[in-house]
């Protein structure tokens, strides 16, 4: 199908307006009739695939059949720095650095350069050379057009490329080539590239000295970590070595310098991308990560008010499972998320433009005084003023423990995740979490903490990288106040082997026990048809 570029003011809820150059085209050209298929792209990566319904002399109506992301881009973001050639030749540069998949032409004026741009040309070129990147764009059926810069000086292009993962700067006179394809096989999905190429002359040597000050000082590190922190109010210096938190986009991020690491590296930095998930129970269940009784367990314990916390590791699938789980609740049962800082979950439903389900979506922000913080703790104790049928904290890793702990104990439904490594594990840190805001006995914070989510997930991520729900538990109280763990779910490997580097794991999910009777009476209590539950009450076999 013929592929057309177009703006968001071309895009209706159901229909796509095609004008411009792009009409005749379509008519004369093409000569495409009412009832052919096009595609129309938002240069954004989202696909439009539509069937015309009129042809006009200045437009073009396409009804829009369906909506999909295309995958025909890199995975790796490419910015081509391209020194200024003699005459046009910069004109085949960009369509075929277009046609291959960069993502950015950066001109840059070098010491070598033959051509020299005064400002007036600069203007008029770009727009040509952007006008060239959009028709390569379509003829190679790109999803976005690339864009092409100003034209920089040299200073300007290696500022430029400081927030790019790596540079790549190919140079004649350099000793081997062995430190460039290792740069190129270490680049991974999602990450971003530089590519400097020199004009006819090449590079001066002060130009390759320049570049190696520029990136491989430790200090530069530094700055521009000062940078990127700078502009989301964050300060990392010697007075504050160490410095967490979000950056806009969903961009968690963590940074440590020296003295916490050593001098000749200068800054260490964590950044992690978030994305709202959106995998649903399905997925989990095709992807062998829990069983369909398993998830139809766990949904009926969170439709009929019964709190529970996902405990796991760092990228154990926590918030993925409880994203997928939360998406079973009835849309008139109010939902109010509670996240630090980034927002993982993605709860709201939206049907013919407008929001069907009830969800209140809330982030933590701290502040430069701490006495105007919002907390995690605060957004919980807020929560409950707004009558929320389901309570979810993205994760307890403070004060906001004791609250959800309360928040359980005095009868809302509470569900979250913590860093745990079993049930009775979670249980011990959710009663060190609350000690921490008030210090009441520890074995009674044990005992609220059981209470309050009696259920406890534990997902894991395995060595062959696959994720499952490894056990599901039950925590009753006994009359001593003791913790008893039942496990009602639970994943069994058979085999666990490791051959020429790969790990081959294989196992079966279980039913070991059924729910207590405390449980039972609570579920049939909150209102839980009894020929829903009878189905738990009964062991199943082995099964996968």
């Amino acid at each position: 199908m013929y592929r057309f570029y177009v703006s968001a003011d071309q895009l209706a809820e159901k229909e796509v307006f095609i004008s411009g150059g792009d009409v005749n085209h379509i008519k004369n050209v093409l000569r495409l009739e009412v009832g052919d298929w096009i595609v129309a792209c938002d240069g954004n990566g989202t696909d439009y695939v539509s069937r015309i319904q009129s042809i006009c002399s200045d437009e073009v109506v396409a009804s829009i059949e369906k909506v999909q992301p295309t995958g025909t881009e890199l995975p790796v973001r490419i910015t081509l720095f391209q020194g200024m050639p003699k005459k046009d030749k910069l004109e085949l540069i960009i369509q075929k650095a277009v046609e291959l998949g960069a993502a950015e032409i950066v001109p840059v004026e070098m010491v070598r350069c033959v051509v020299k741009l005064d400002e007036k040309k600069k203007k008029s070129k770009l727009a040509r050379w952007q006008s060239i990147a959009e028709s390569a764009a379509k003829q190679s059926g790109r999803t976005v057009i690339p864009e092409v810069k100003a034209v920089m000086n040299f200073d300007d292009a290696l500022k430029y490329a400081e927030t790019l993962d790596v540079l790549l700067v190919p140079y004649e006179c350099a000793d081997s080539l062995k430190k460039l394809r290792e740069k190129i096989d270490g680049l991974k999905t999602g990450m971003s590239a530089g590519i400097f190429i020199g004009p006819e002359g090449g590079y001066e040597e002060k130009e390759i000295e320049k570049a190696k000050e520029h990136f491989y000082n430790p200090q530069h590190a530094v700055d521009a970590v000062k940078r990127l922190l700078h502009h989301s109010g964050m300060i990392i210096d010697n007075a504050t070595p160490m410095s967490q938190g979000h950056l806009p986009g969903n961009t968690r991020i963590t940074a440590l310098k020296e003295p916490l690491v050593d001098d000749d590296r200068g800054i260490s930095v964590s950044i992690r991308l978030l994305h709202p998930l959106r995998v649903d129970m399905k997925a989990l269940v095709k992807g062998g990560n829990a069983t369909q009784k398993m998830i139809d367990f766990l949904c009926m314990c969170l439709r009929y008010d019964i709190s529970f916390v996902v405990a796991g590791a760092t990228s154990s699938g926590k918030t993925t499972l409880l994203n997928a789980l939360l998406t079973s609740i009835p849309d008139n049962k109010r939902i109010f998320t509670i996240e630090s800082g980034s927002r993982e979950l993605s709860l709201v439903k939206v049907k013919d433009g407008k929001v069907v389900n009830n969800v209140v979506h809330t982030l933590s922000r701290p502040s430069d005084n701490p006495a105007y913080d919002i907390t995690q703790e605060d957004l919980v104790v807020a929560s409950l003023r707004f009558n929320p049928d389901i309570v979810v904290v993205g994760e307890m890793r403070d004060t906001e423990a004791y609250s959800a702990v309360e928040a359980s104990l005095t009868g809302h439904t509470v569900v979250s995740t913590i860093h745990a490594s079993a049930a009775d594990a979670a249980h011990m840190r959710l009663g060190l979490l609350c000690q921490k805001r008030f210090p009441i006995n520890f074995a009674t914070s044990l005992m609220q903490a059981g209470q309050a989510f009696p259920l406890v997930v534990y997902a894991h991520k395995l060595e062959d990288n696959s994720r499952k729900i490894m056990d599901i538990s039950e925590c009753v109280i006994t009359p001593s106040g003791e913790r008893e763990y039942h496990t009602l779910f639970r994943f069994r490997i058979t085999k666990n082997e490791l051959k020429r580097g790969k790990y081959k794991i294989d196992g079966y999910f279980e039913q070991p026990e059924i729910m207590s009777e405390h449980l039972k009476a609570k579920l049939l209590q909150f209102g839980v048809p009894q020929k829903t539950l009878e189905q738990f009450l009964v062991k199943d076999g082995d099964f996968k």
